[in-house]
């Protein structure tokens, strides 16, 4: 499947798309509300010795599914951050427009996030 790089830049988010596609402000947004959901990125970071907002820095997300009811996203350490090389997929993430629900699919729970980034979202997409 080809994917299109739409950021790389330092301090920049970075992101690819599968299927479907978002414009970079809404991927902003919805990256925006996974940084600052309750998803487990502490253990994570204590894996590699980070702190928390320096781990959430090297995150890369990529856009699985996105249509009018959900967006599917995949979370892993950008490939071409060297301290990061090779360290691959941390999680996925599903969220739906309806509920305004965020599950991380992998551990199989509703992750808490800030509800105005839900309603930003929504704004984003509908224009």
């Amino acid at each position: 499947v080809a994917c299109s790089v739409f950021a790389k830049a330092k301090n920049a988010n970075t992101y690819y798309f599968s299927n479907g596609e978002l414009p970079p402000q809404c991927a902003d947004i919805f990256i925006s509300l996974v940084k600052e959901s309750s998803f487990d990125f502490a253990m994570w970071a204590s894996g590699y010795n980070k702190s928390v907002e320096s781990f959430k820095d090297g995150l890369a997300f990529m856009f699985d599914s996105i249509d009018e009811r959900q967006i599917v996203a995949k979370l892993f350490m950008d490939s071409d951050s060297k301290e990061f090389q090779d360290t691959g997929t941390i999680g996925w993430v599903e969220y739906d427009f309806g509920t305004k629900t965020l599950i991380d699919t992998i551990q199989e729970v509703e992750l808490i996030f800030p509800r105005n980034l839900a309603d930003k979202l929504e704004s984003c997409v509908k224009q």
